[in-house]
Formats: C-alpha cells, sequence, structure tokens
C-alpha cells in the first residue's frame, strides 16, 4: 500500500492521483503487482485507487477501460478501513510542510446611488503551518494595495469600507473523520475578523451515495471594546443536494441565526463547468421578530486562483488559493438599492471544510464519474 499527502494538486484530488498513479505504473507496471494508494488532506485519508497495476499501466497508456481498477472516498462508511497492519510504503503520510498562500481581495460596489462602479483592492497572505494529524496553525494577514477608486480613497463616501491592512485572523484547526457515520468535522479556535476571540465546530455529514449532504456550523465569539465587550453565536443548518454523480448541478439551502445576529435562510444553485463555479443565491433575513425582512440576490464566480500544478520547494509550500470567489449581489423586494450591510453574514474562519474535501467533490460516485480526470492528469502533468 502506497500513501502520499497531496500538497502540490489543489484543483481537484484526482488531478494527485492520475500522478500518483502514473509513478504506480511505472514502478510495477512490468511486474503485475496488486496495489492500493490512498490520498490524504492534512494527514487524513481521503481517497483510495486500488487495482493490478498492469491493467493500470494499459489503461494510463491508452486503454479504454480497466476493469480491476476501484475508487473509493475515505468520506463514506463503505469506503475500505485503515489498518495498523497495513505495511505502508511511504510510512508517514503527514509532512511538517508550511504553506503560503497570496491571492487577491477585491472590495466592490456595483450599481448604486454613489456610483456605476467602485473598488478596492488588496492582497491575502495566509500561512498554514501543519502541526499534527489533522491539525494546522493558520495564520492570515490582509495588505493594501492602495489601488482603490475616488470613492474608496480619503473623503470618499466609500473610505471606511476599505481595505486596511490588518493581520485578520490567527485560528488552531482541528479536523477529524469520523468514517462510519459519513461525518467530518472541524473545531477552529482562535481570533478571526482582527479582534474577535472565540471557536468554531463544523460538520459535513453525506449520504452513502454521496447525493445529499448535511450540515451544521456553531460558533462563539466576543470582543472587547472601549465600553465594553461584545459577545456574538450563531448557527446555521445546511443542506446540499446533487443532481448527479459527477456533481456538475448542485443545489444548497441553509437556515439559522447569521453572524450579525439576523434569523434567515439563503438558497444557492451551483453550476460546475470544470473546476470553476457559477452559483445563483438569494438569501433573506431579519434582525428580529419585529423587524422587516432584507432580501438580496446576486451571482457568484469561484475558481481556483492558482497553478493546476504547485510543486513549490521541499519544506515549504507556495501556491494561491484552491477556491477564489467574488460575488454580485443586490437588494430585491425593495424599491431601493441602498447599501445595506451587516445581513447574512458568515464568519471567515479559515477555508470552509468542504472546499478542504476537494471543494465538496469526495464521494465514490464523483471519481468514479470522473475517472477520465485521472488519466487526463497522468498525460498532461506527470513526470517520470
Amino acid at each position: 500500500m502506497i500513501q502520499v499527502e497531496n500538497t502540490a494538486y489543489a484543483w481537484n484530488m484526482a488531478d494527485a492521483a492520475g500522478v500518483a498513479l502514473g509513478a504506480v505504473a511505472s514502478a510495477l507496471g512490468a511486474s503485475d503487482e496488486a496495489f492500493e494508494l490512498v490520498l490524504t488532506t492534512r494527514g487524513l485519508a481521503q481517497l483510495q485507487v486500488a487495482g493490478r497495476s498492469a491493467c493500470l499501466k494499459a489503461w494510463l497508456g491508452g486503454g479504454a477501460v480497466c476493469a480491476d481498477l476501484k475508487i473509493t472516498s475515505f468520506n463514506q462508511a463503505a469506503s475500505p478501513q485503515e489498518s495498523a497492519a497495513v505495511t505502508w510504503q511511504d510510512s508517514d503520510s503527514w509532512t511538517f510542510r508550511p504553506e503560503l498562500q497570496v491571492s487577491p481581495v477585491v472590495a466592490s460596489t456595483v450599481g448604486t446611488e454613489y456610483g456605476s462602479f467602485d473598488m478596492d483592492l488588496g492582497a491575502n497572505v495566509n500561512l498554514v503551518v501543519p502541526l499534527w494529524k489533522g491539525a494546522t496553525l493558520d495564520l492570515n494577514r490582509l495588505e493594501s494595495l492602495g489601488t482603490g477608486t475616488r470613492n474608496f480613497e480619503q473623503g470618499g463616501v466609500l473610505f471606511p469600507s476599505r481595505i486596511q491592512s490588518a493581520t485578520t485572523r490567527r485560528m488552531l484547526h482541528q479536523m477529524v473523520n469520523i468514517q462510519p457515520a459519513n461525518t467530518q468535522a472541524r473545531l477552529s479556535v482562535g481570533t478571526t475578523a482582527t479582534q474577535w476571540d472565540g471557536a468554531q465546530l463544523e460538520t459535513i455529514t453525506q449520504s452513502s451515495q454521496g447525493q445529499h449532504r448535511a450540515g451544521v456550523t456553531t460558533g462563539q465569539f466576543k470582543r472587547t471594546l472601549p465600553g465594553g465587550a461584545q459577545e456574538r453565536d450563531y448557527t446555521l443548518a445546511n443542506y446540499r443536494y446533487a443532481w448527479n454523480d459527477a456533481h456538475s448541478l448542485t443545489t444548497e439551502l441553509t437556515y439559522g441565526k447569521f453572524f450579525g445576529g439576523d434569523t434567515g435562510y439563503m438558497i444557492s444553485q451551483r453550476f460546475w463547468h470544470g473546476d470553476t463555479t457559477l452559483t445563483a443565491y438569494m438569501r433573506r433575513t431579519r434582525m428580529s421578530e419585529t423587524s422587516p425582512q432584507v432580501a438580496f440576490a446576486g451571482l457568484m464566480l469561484s475558481i481556483p486562483l492558482t497553478p493546476r500544478q504547485n510543486r513549490g520547494f521541499t519544506h515549504f509550500g507556495l501556491r494561491g488559493t484552491p477556491q477564489w470567489s467574488y460575488a454580485l449581489e443586490t437588494k430585491i423586494m425593495e424599491r431601493d438599492n441602498r447599501l445595506t450591510g451587516g445581513f447574512g453574514t458568515v464568519l471567515n474562519v479559515g477555508e470552509p471544510l468542504a472546499t478542504t474535501l476537494n471543494r465538496d467533490r469526495n464521494t465514490s460516485q464523483y471519481h468514479q464519474a470522473n475517472s477520465w480526470r485521472m488519466k487526463e492528469a497522468f498525460n498532461r502533468l506527470y513526470v517520470p
């Protein structure tokens, strides 16, 4: 059995699997041996590909099928169980390899009473340090680039909303895989949004086929102000339905109390094209039972803003973000389009759990339906 930590392929776990299978076929293909390849994330097993090396070599070389090839996810109960009795070729999948992620940040407004388009640009610098199996230290800093439009400049109406340089996050994350319950969970403790101290627990539970996914995100944070302490808590439940095994079309519903104190729901429809998604969403919440509801609708584009293959250095990684998103939204069910903030806020404690798990595409059915991606990755990315 061969176990490999995926640190170089942020677009899709299938890319890492394809390249690793190329190495297996090169080493074992002539002898036709049985093999089991396990890919991990943060030291936790995520995906297994098993079969015979001769069949694998023929398939990667252009063969139509490989009947011996079996692809299964470790995020589902039906998946193979890890065994301490197995002799690993790579005995330690976890390695101390800090990673620096750099990505752009955009603050923008479109079609307001102040102008047709305004924006401010910044850089997001995120240091992720692995500590032990499933645990990471997450340090994030936001740097202003000073390239905003006129309304974001000194004296402009949007100046208070400009991107400001600050250390925005210092968090410790511990992720666990509860495979018999088809569940993954992550506890995050520390400081986020510059001055909020507290903890968040996030869970994901999938059906045996991966078509249904449910989860809960709950947290409690506080900050100290000159006038005293301010506390906030939130709890959000979500459900995602995948319309096919390839996860090319998914619908997600989120309901509960948001970080800003408002309660309501958000429904989104996500369309996948390769590793790019376009999401149409609608959100409606209100601050109290007696206050009016406020509704928004928008479109969000999400792309992996990093090279498909990030080899980096032996003991240090440098890359962009696996999922960079930009959204445009507007108020609906109202007669005005005045800027209205504070509704539907989701606290950023780091990369969401679903994003860590191959951007919510780590089921056996998904990888089986996209096995062609592994062969394509071998042909384009594998270097003997």
